[in-house]
């Protein structure tokens, strides 16, 4: 059943599934394939230009009204890193939580995180963390000690467990979850991860390994060699395949997998050539929006068309404005793109304060921009948004990890 806005000025409209929060640019680490953090000309990272981008709280607030306008349901919070911006998340977190009422979770690598943090995120209305266990599937795939020792020494591992120990009895406390990039290197360790993680009572999230595909500011570091991490060979695939099938079976025994099932069978039939597309039809939007530091609303964090950006003297300009990325050795250097700064652009950005008013032009424009990038992927959340959006079969109830099995 699709859900329908309830309250406001657009009441009995199609909810917004899912709004994606870019709390921050800022990140101390600097990992192979990622381009979402902010870099200056010597490759580090550019703290002046994250707190020109940076709104201010009052701002996020009127932005999280405007979500709840358009009836969004659930919050994914990170950025480049969140905790290194504790102060701001939490109060996010409170207004999100305790006065508009939206369903959200923090999304963390643990660089910068402390158990203090955790604590005052708790305290402000977070119930739900989300934390990259890469690590841990590689230390499953590659040795051959027992899951114990093998996991207590990772950061994930550990703020995963602290937080649910210390709050998982709470009755507000709602879950934990462990997301990972499904790689040809780690994939085979994949439900044997599950089922750790389960055993602990930590879902698991997971999206193909994902390549520059060219549209414009790709969170993807562009000219990178993904050679023995890709799936490209039939036999590549047919791996792929035999681990989805398991990870379907599993779900159906009650392992806690947060991609829904046919989303799941999405990750074989659009996964290795990354051919999913959202909007693919004239009646559809996509069921979610990103929202950048700057309080621009984007289409993803993986597609921000210029269209979309502020003007190029804008205070909230971004370096990405006057070029683009590009890697030399160890650098990643900013170079002057002509053909960005000749094109005739009109740089109309919609901000996050002003969605519910704009909502029908955003989503509007999302379809044309999808298509004029050819903008494909297979981020699995976004395909699970996309069906809640469109009422079929999944539900948001299960996308928030309310219950484990899928509608259909």
């Amino acid at each position: 059943m699709q859900r329908l806005i309830e309250t406001g000025p657009h009441v009995g409209k199609p909810a917004l599934t899912k709004a994606e929060i870019l709390i921050t640019r800022r990140c101390q680490l600097r990992c192979s394939g990622c381009s979402i953090i902010r870099v200056d000309e010597n490759g580090k990272s550019d703290n002046a230009q994250s707190d020109r981008e940076e709104i201010p709280m009052h701002q996020w607030n009127a932005v999280l009204e405007n979500l709840r306008d358009v009836g969004c349901g659930f919050l994914a919070i990170y950025g480049a890193e969140p905790a290194l911006v504790p102060q701001r998340v939490a109060s996010f977190v409170n207004y999100a939580t305790n006065v508009v009422h939206i369903p959200n979770s923090v999304i963390t690598s643990g660089i910068g995180l402390t158990e203090e943090t955790l604590d005052l995120w708790w305290d402000n209305g977070l119930k739900s963390l989300t934390m990259s266990v890469d690590a841990l599937v590689d230390s499953i795939a590659e040795q051959a000690s027992n899951k114990s020792s093998r996991l207590k020494t990772d950061k994930a591992y550990h703020f995963l467990s602290y937080f649910s120990t210390k709050y998982g009895k709470e009755p507000s406390f709602r879950d934990i979850e462990g997301c990972q990039t499904i790689t040809l290197k780690n994939v085979k360790a994949i439900p044997e991860l599950v089922r750790v993680l389960t055993d602990k009572g930590c879902w698991w999230h997971g999206d193909i390994v994902h390549w520059n595909r060219g549209q414009p500011y790709s969170k993807v570091e562009p000219l990178l060699d993904l050679k023995g991490l890709v799936f490209e060979t039939d036999e590549d695939i047919a791996l792929l395949r035999s681990v989805i099938e398991e990870l379907i079976r599993m779900k159906d025994q009650g392992f806690l997998i947060h991609p829904s099932k046919v989303t799941l069978q999405d990750v074989i039939n659009f996964g290795p050539k990354l051919t999913w597309q959202c909007c693919h039809n004239k009646e559809e939007f996509l069921g979610m929006c990103s929202i950048d530091p700057d309080g621009t609303v984007r289409i993803c964090d993986d597609l921000q068309p210029p269209e979309l950006r502020p003007t190029l003297n804008s205070a909230n300009s971004a370096p990405e404005d006057l070029g683009f990325v590009v890697s030399k050795g160890k650098l990643r250097l900013y170079e002057p793109s002509v053909k960005t700064l000749a094109a005739p652009i009109v740089h109309d950005p919609i901000y996050g304060w002003e969605l519910s008013k704009r909502f029908e032009e955003f989503k509007d424009r999302a379809k044309v921009y999808v298509r004029k990038y050819n903008c494909t992927c297979s981020w699995s959340t976004h395909q699970d948004a996309e069906r809640i959006y469109s009422g079929r079969g999944v539900d948001l109830e299960h996308y928030v990890h309310r219950r484990i099995a899928d509608t259909v």
